[in-house]
Protein backbone atom coordinates (compact mmCIF):
# COMPACT_ATOMS: atom_id res chain seq x y z
CA UNK A 1 0.00 0.00 0.00
CA UNK A 2 1.38 3.40 -0.95
CA UNK A 3 2.00 6.06 1.68
CA UNK A 4 -0.77 8.59 1.99
CA UNK A 5 1.14 11.47 3.56
CA UNK A 6 4.59 13.00 3.89
CA UNK A 7 6.25 15.42 6.29
CA UNK A 8 7.45 18.69 4.81
CA UNK A 9 9.64 21.44 6.22
CA UNK A 10 8.29 24.92 5.66
CA UNK A 11 8.73 28.41 7.06
CA UNK A 12 6.41 27.53 9.94
CA UNK A 13 8.12 24.21 10.74
CA UNK A 14 7.00 20.66 10.02
CA UNK A 15 3.73 20.02 8.25
CA UNK A 16 2.05 16.80 7.23
CA UNK A 17 0.59 16.81 3.69
CA UNK A 18 -1.69 14.27 2.09
CA UNK A 19 -0.61 12.58 -1.16
CA UNK A 20 -3.61 12.61 -3.48
CA UNK A 21 -4.10 10.43 -6.58
CA UNK A 22 -3.32 13.36 -8.90
CA UNK A 23 -0.05 13.90 -7.00
CA UNK A 24 0.91 10.31 -7.84
CA UNK A 25 0.14 10.90 -11.53
CA UNK A 26 2.12 14.12 -11.57
CA UNK A 27 4.97 12.40 -9.75
CA UNK A 28 5.09 9.69 -12.45
CA UNK A 29 5.22 12.33 -15.17
CA UNK A 30 8.03 14.20 -13.42
CA UNK A 31 9.87 11.11 -12.14
CA UNK A 32 13.09 11.73 -14.06
CA UNK A 33 13.39 15.39 -13.06
CA UNK A 34 12.52 14.56 -9.44
CA UNK A 35 15.19 11.84 -9.43
CA UNK A 36 17.75 14.33 -10.77
CA UNK A 37 16.85 16.81 -8.01
CA UNK A 38 17.11 14.12 -5.34
CA UNK A 39 20.42 12.85 -6.74
CA UNK A 40 21.76 16.42 -6.70
CA UNK A 41 21.05 16.61 -2.98
CA UNK A 42 17.94 18.78 -2.90
CA UNK A 43 16.19 18.57 0.47
CA UNK A 44 13.41 16.03 -0.07
CA UNK A 45 11.26 17.56 2.66
CA UNK A 46 11.01 20.79 0.69
CA UNK A 47 8.03 19.82 -1.46
CA UNK A 48 5.24 17.28 -1.68
CA UNK A 49 6.21 15.69 -5.01
CA UNK A 50 9.89 15.35 -4.19
CA UNK A 51 9.10 13.94 -0.74
CA UNK A 52 6.67 11.42 -2.22
CA UNK A 53 9.20 10.41 -4.89
CA UNK A 54 11.94 9.99 -2.27
CA UNK A 55 9.63 7.74 -0.26
CA UNK A 56 8.91 5.69 -3.39
CA UNK A 57 12.63 5.40 -4.22
CA UNK A 58 13.50 3.86 -0.85
CA UNK A 59 10.53 1.46 -0.83
CA UNK A 60 11.40 -2.25 -0.74
CA UNK A 61 9.63 -2.83 -4.06
CA UNK A 62 11.50 -0.09 -5.92
CA UNK A 63 14.85 -1.07 -4.44
CA UNK A 64 14.27 -4.72 -5.38
CA UNK A 65 13.30 -3.80 -8.95
CA UNK A 66 16.35 -1.57 -9.31
CA UNK A 67 18.62 -4.29 -7.87
CA UNK A 68 17.28 -6.67 -10.52
CA UNK A 69 18.12 -4.24 -13.31
CA UNK A 70 21.67 -3.83 -12.00
CA UNK A 71 22.02 -7.58 -11.49
CA UNK A 72 21.07 -8.18 -15.15
CA UNK A 73 23.50 -5.56 -16.48
CA UNK A 74 26.59 -7.82 -16.82
CA UNK A 75 24.56 -10.28 -18.89
CA UNK A 76 23.26 -7.43 -21.07
CA UNK A 77 26.86 -6.36 -21.62
CA UNK A 78 27.67 -9.83 -22.95
CA UNK A 79 24.54 -10.54 -24.99
CA UNK A 80 24.07 -7.00 -26.37
CA UNK A 81 20.65 -7.67 -27.84
CA UNK A 82 19.22 -4.52 -29.30
CA UNK A 83 15.60 -4.64 -30.31
CA UNK A 84 15.62 -1.14 -31.72
CA UNK A 85 17.89 0.83 -33.99
CA UNK A 86 17.90 3.52 -31.32
CA UNK A 87 18.86 1.27 -28.39
CA UNK A 88 22.23 1.97 -26.80
CA UNK A 89 24.72 -0.79 -26.20
CA UNK A 90 26.03 -1.29 -22.71
CA UNK A 91 29.78 -0.65 -22.41
CA UNK A 92 31.21 -4.11 -21.73
CA UNK A 93 34.59 -2.80 -20.48
CA UNK A 94 32.89 -0.39 -18.07
CA UNK A 95 30.52 -3.06 -16.74
CA UNK A 96 33.23 -5.72 -16.45
CA UNK A 97 35.49 -3.25 -14.65
CA UNK A 98 32.73 -2.49 -12.16
CA UNK A 99 31.68 -6.08 -11.40
CA UNK A 100 32.50 -5.79 -7.70
CA UNK A 101 30.75 -2.43 -7.33
CA UNK A 102 27.67 -3.70 -9.18
CA UNK A 103 27.53 -6.68 -6.82
CA UNK A 104 27.93 -4.35 -3.82
CA UNK A 105 25.18 -2.06 -5.13
CA UNK A 106 22.80 -4.99 -5.64
CA UNK A 107 23.49 -6.17 -2.08
CA UNK A 108 22.96 -2.63 -0.78
CA UNK A 109 19.64 -2.26 -2.57
CA UNK A 110 18.43 -5.63 -1.28
CA UNK A 111 19.56 -5.26 2.34
CA UNK A 112 17.10 -4.50 5.13
CA UNK A 113 19.03 -1.44 6.31
CA UNK A 114 18.11 2.14 5.35
CA UNK A 115 19.44 3.47 2.05
CA UNK A 116 19.32 7.15 1.18
CA UNK A 117 16.92 8.29 -1.52
CA UNK A 118 19.84 10.20 -3.01
CA UNK A 119 21.87 7.00 -3.50
CA UNK A 120 18.89 5.15 -5.02
CA UNK A 121 18.16 8.07 -7.36
CA UNK A 122 21.80 8.16 -8.50
CA UNK A 123 21.77 4.40 -9.15
CA UNK A 124 18.53 4.68 -11.15
CA UNK A 125 19.75 7.64 -13.20
CA UNK A 126 22.92 5.81 -14.21
CA UNK A 127 20.80 3.23 -16.02
CA UNK A 128 18.94 5.88 -18.03
CA UNK A 129 21.82 8.23 -18.89
CA UNK A 130 22.87 7.26 -22.40
CA UNK A 131 25.89 9.56 -22.15
CA UNK A 132 26.97 8.08 -18.81
CA UNK A 133 29.48 5.41 -17.81
CA UNK A 134 27.08 2.45 -18.21
CA UNK A 135 27.01 3.10 -21.96
CA UNK A 136 30.27 4.94 -22.67
CA UNK A 137 33.93 4.60 -21.79
CA UNK A 138 34.64 7.69 -19.79
CA UNK A 139 36.22 9.21 -16.74
CA UNK A 140 35.21 8.75 -14.02
CA UNK A 141 34.68 5.05 -14.66
CA UNK A 142 31.49 3.20 -13.82
CA UNK A 143 33.35 1.54 -10.92
CA UNK A 144 34.29 4.95 -9.48
CA UNK A 145 30.79 6.37 -9.91
CA UNK A 146 29.18 3.32 -8.30
CA UNK A 147 31.71 3.49 -5.48
CA UNK A 148 30.57 7.04 -4.75
CA UNK A 149 26.90 5.96 -4.86
CA UNK A 150 27.62 3.18 -2.38
CA UNK A 151 29.68 5.48 -0.17
CA UNK A 152 26.78 7.97 -0.11
CA UNK A 153 24.91 5.54 2.13
CA UNK A 154 27.73 5.23 4.63
CA UNK A 155 26.50 8.17 6.67
CA UNK A 156 24.01 5.69 8.11
CA UNK A 157 25.81 4.34 11.21
CA UNK A 158 23.80 1.10 11.04
CA UNK A 159 25.51 0.23 7.75
CA UNK A 160 29.02 0.54 9.14
CA UNK A 161 28.18 -1.32 12.34
CA UNK A 162 26.63 -4.19 10.42
CA UNK A 163 29.66 -4.43 8.13
CA UNK A 164 27.74 -3.54 4.99
CA UNK A 165 29.90 -0.58 4.02
CA UNK A 166 31.90 -0.33 0.80
CA UNK A 167 35.61 -0.69 1.44
CA UNK A 168 36.90 0.81 -1.81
Amino acid sequence: MAATSVLLIGASGLAQRQIRPWHRGLMRLRRHSLDRRIAAGELVESGLLIAARARELVSDEHRSDLAGLWEDLPLRAIVQQTTSLHALRVSRPQVNGAAREISDLVALLRCDLPVSARAVAKAALLLTDGAGPVFRRMTPSLAAVLGSVIDATEHYPERRLAGHGHDG
